[in-house]
């Protein structure tokens, strides 16, 4: 399934980059962004300048926003090192740490933090 991936500035509040592909591969501390059709991939790190954010969702359908609620159990309240006000993300499906990023699943959509500028998480029961 074609996906949508935004980056994004949290402090100057811009896109850095949108990009379509047809897979989205965590590895460590890198995104990968695969397009089969060219056979091409694009890899993200930490240390994208300013990339504080990415959101991945199915190309076509919009992210809500992050204080729209998702179906899932937990709620998530991240705040940052950085001159960024705290976000809280409520009805979370998953939260993963696995791969060096943050990663949230909400319904359709993948919130993934860049985890050299969050300072804590709290993951609770919604």
């Amino acid at each position: 399934m074609a996906k949508t991936v935004t980056g994004h500035n949290l402090i100057g509040a811009v896109d850095l980059f949108v990009i379509s592909c047809s897979e989205v591969l965590f590895e460590h501390h890198f995104i990968g962004l695969y397009e089969e059709a060219i056979d091409r991939r694009i890899y993200v790190g930490r240390g994208y300048a300013n990339l504080h954010k990415l959101v991945i969702s199915p190309t076509g359908v919009a992210y809500p926003g992050d204080a729209t609620p998702g179906t899932g159990p937990k709620k998530v309240t991240i705040i940052f090192n950085a001159a960024i006000t705290t976000i809280v993300h409520t009805l979370v499906d998953n939260v993963d740490f696995s791969t060096g990023w943050l990663i949230l699943t909400k319904g359709n959509h993948l919130v993934v933090y860049n985890d050299t500028i969050v300072g804590t998480v709290t993951v609770e029961p919604s």
